[in-house]
């Protein structure tokens, strides 16, 4: 990964998570600024680290690097994190997921990949907190 640390990656993916569908939601720049606080509280800047975070992610993703990036970075704060900070991003990635009613196939790649590799075989919890909330989940 490009040398970023906590805020950087916790960015990334909250970047991630908001462009995977396609569209931007004023509900999940929200959202965003809700991590902000969330992350701020645990002496996190996550805000700080945004702007470079987007331009560099944008470069990234001109080179094929994305996935590659994703998987890092998702590796990257499993091992670093403990579990009150996973499980925040986590609640925080589902809620952006969900401010259409739809989680779509790519956000729920990422979420999948992320839950598994933070809270390994509980899958099935997040995906009924979906169903039971009324989402709809293309799988």
């Amino acid at each position: 990964s490009p040398g970023w640390k906590m805020p950087e990656a916790l960015a990334f993916i909250i970047r991630q998570i908001i462009i995977a569908d396609g569209q931007i939601l004023e509900e999940e720049l929200n959202w965003m600024q809700r991590a902000f606080d969330e992350f701020d509280a645990r002496d996190i800047d996550v805000r700080e680290a945004w702007d470079e975070v987007d331009d560099q992610a944008q470069l990234y993703a001109r080179l094929g690097y994305t996935e590659k990036l994703v998987t890092n970075t998702i590796e990257y704060i499993g091992l670093n994190s403990d579990h009150d900070i996973k499980s925040t991003l986590l609640q925080i990635l589902m809620q952006i997921c969900a401010q259409d009613d739809v989680v779509s196939t790519e956000e729920l790649r990422y979420l999948k990949s992320i839950s598994q590799s933070f809270f390994p075989g509980q899958d099935e919890v997040m995906m009924n907190t979906f169903r039971n909330a009324g989402i709809k989940i293309e799988e």
